[in-house]
């Protein structure tokens, strides 16, 4: 992937992503015998799709694995919001699914916060459905309705 840290997003340019990744336990970054576990390919196959559906190149990815969404503080989520208020040069952030990003409330506005103050927008690399059940329905326990998707770039 091409670094492109120093280089504003230009509005009407090709449009710039970077997925963020995560996977909850060790357990998970290792499992199906490859490197990266079974999850996190997955993931990244699935917000690369979006990405193609958005028209936009995926330049760089930001993987957490065997890090609970439980907090904000997780060392690749963390270097991806710094790089977003500091380079300006990403125009989406692609995550395959809302409970990647965040499962606490506090966190997922303070995220989007730090998201749409940057100039960039939120997908998700997936729709999801009311049927979702488990560790999905923390989402929507938290009334996000994950179908209704920031995808138009905010600059």
């Amino acid at each position: 992937m091409t670094d492109t840290r120093n280089t504003p997003a230009l509005a009407g340019g090709p449009k710039r992503a970077v997925l963020y990744l995560r996977v909850s336990t060790a357990r998970q970054a290792t499992q199906g015998g490859e490197a990266e576990g079974y999850s996190i390919p997955a993931q990244r196959a699935a917000c690369q799709r979006k990405a193609q559906d958005l028209g936009a190149t995926v330049v760089d990815e930001y993987i957490d694995a065997g890090q609970s969404a439980r907090s904000a503080d997780r060392p690749a989520l963390q270097d991806l919001l710094n790089r977003l208020m500091d380079a300006h040069d990403v125009d989406y952030v692609i995550v395959h699914k809302v409970d990647r990003l965040a499962r606490d409330r506090a966190d997922d506005v303070a995220i989007g916060l730090t998201i749409h103050k940057a100039g960039a927008g939120t997908s998700f690399g997936i729709r999801a459905d009311r049927r979702d059940t488990g560790r999905n329905a923390a989402a929507r326990h938290h009334g996000r309705d994950r179908r209704v998707l920031l995808e138009e770039p905010l600059h």
